[in-house]
């Protein structure tokens, strides 16, 4: 079974490729996370130090 060079070349791109957007896509997810997690952490520090009942 003989593969053609070009074949081989274009299998070669595809898996680089996938391999980047996996990659792309689960340091996003990190990075996203850590947001979420920052971001609620500021809202409950800057309602837990707001004046309680009141008019």
């Amino acid at each position: 079974m003989k593969v053609k060079k070009s074949t081989l070349l274009w299998v070669v791109i595809a898996v680089l490729f996938i391999a980047v957007l996996w990659m792309t896509f689960q340091t996003g997810n990190v990075d996203v996370a850590s947001q979420a997690a920052e971001t609620t952490s500021r809202s409950a520090s800057a309602y837990g130090s707001g004046m309680v009942g009141g008019c």
